[in-house]
């Protein structure tokens, strides 16, 4: 249809030299390596930091506490901390009578409902009321409950692993 302007032959030049691979295509393993080996520094260092640091069981720490406890608002908050680390829903921020009503909805602290709540509320009379009740009667009734939960737990730890 067009006709060229100039009678001049085409001449062929060839096929063009290769295209060299990009770098991502020569260095995709070296970078996944890389990634990798970071990868793996970093769950080292990481177990490494947290080495040293065990889990102490809930019981051990409301003992501790309980030990070093000079008055009734540091046994209260013992045994807030050490019922909220054994369940979470009882947190430490519930009145006496809201984690009562918590307390009945669970069996697992059915046992201990009884002396628990009667070393929280003595220590309520003496934070909030002025009473006169000795530290030690509520350390004790403390443990009792601590005790009584710690039972109760290997109870229905038992049970579930049986069924």
């Amino acid at each position: 249809m067009f006709a060229a302007q100039d009678d001049s032959v085409v001449v062929l030049q060839g096929p063009r030299p290769l295209i060299p691979p990009s770098w991502w295509a020569d260095h995709w393993g070296l970078v996944v390596a890389g990634v990798v080996a970071g990868y793996l520094i970093l769950l080292l260092i990481i177990r490494w930091r947290t080495r040293g640091q065990r889990h102490t069981p809930p019981l051990r720490q409301l003992e501790a506490a309980l030990q070093q406890s000079t008055d009734v608002a540091k046994v209260s908050r013992a045994v807030r901390a050490y019922l909220a680390a054994v369940d979470a829903e009882l947190s430490v921020a519930l009145s006496t009578e809201e984690l009562a009503g918590k307390l009945s909805q669970k069996p697992i602290f059915l046992p201990a409902r009884a002396p628990l709540l009667a070393a929280l509320h003595a220590a309520d009379e003496v934070k909030f009321a002025a009473a006169q009740t000795d530290l030690l009667l509520i350390i004790a009734g403390v443990r009792e409950a601590a005790h009584r939960i710690e039972l109760s737990q290997k109870l229905f730890a038992g049970g579930k692993k049986s069924s």
